[in-house]
């Protein structure tokens, strides 16, 4: 049985609050993104389980591109909320699981000790291929000149559909997955690629799991202190 809780906020006392109500917003943002994100990459990838069509893979891939973008947004405000005294005081009114996700979080802080491999797995999609579908073409010009060296990677597909939804460019989806699995994520050409891609998503799922442990509770815990 759900446990949910309504709490109603007055956007009066978040605007007096200045630029940390605004902070908090900005975390309220970031939440709900990730959550839908996570939450359409699980319908995409169970779909894929049980109908491995191009859609869902593409699909699924979209949304991890989506996913690492947010995460990369996210954790921006994690670093303002370490720097901010204030803020502080509400993440240690916090339960003992909220706080100690916000520590974990810190590990990949540009100080954190996780922070470089947090940059290769999650930093470097956002910046290369989620928004800008690499405007200059190295990335694409390389992976598509090594896949028509390749011999398994040569063949490729477009579906032709009579709606949007219908088609797909399967040609895009292979150049994608070859950019992020092996420039941004090194895997080697003689690793299992599907085991290396698991790796590199399990990390990722880990930072997400702690925003979303932390990031709930202390919106909560700001908005019932200063927002009702």
């Amino acid at each position: 049985m759900s446990k949910s809780r309504t709490l109603f906020l007055k956007f009066e006392s978040l605007s007096r609050q200045g630029e940390e109500g605004l902070l908090v917003i900005r975390l309220m943002m970031a939440f709900n993104d990730l959550a839908l994100t996570n939450e359409c990459l699980d319908i995409f990838k169970k779909r894929y389980d049980q109908d491995k069509s191009n859609k869902n893979h593409g699909a699924s891939m979209y949304f991890i591109r989506i996913q690492h973008s947010h995460l990369n947004e996210a954790m921006k405000i994690v670093k303002e909320i370490k720097d901010n005294e204030q803020l502080l005081i509400i993440k240690d009114n916090c339960s003992d699981k909220a706080q100690k996700a916000f520590v974990n979080l810190l590990d990949y802080l540009p100080t954190g000790s996780k922070h470089k491999k947090f940059e290769r797995y999650v930093g470097r999609i956002r910046n290369n291929i989620t928004f800008h579908y690499d405007e200059n073409n190295k990335l694409i010009k390389k992976y598509v000149e090594k896949r028509a060296k390749h011999s398994k990677g040569n063949s490729t597909s477009i579906t032709k559909g009579d709606s949007g939804s219908e088609w797909r460019f399967k040609a895009a989806d292979d150049v994608v997955s070859s950019i992020i699995c092996r420039d941004i994520w090194e895997i080697p050409y003689t690793e299992d690629i599907k085991e290396a891609e698991y790796n590199a998503l399990g990390f990722s799922y880990e930072i997400f799991t702690y925003f979303m442990d932390f990031a709930g509770e202390f919106i909560y815990e700001y908005c019932r202190k200063y927002a009702v």
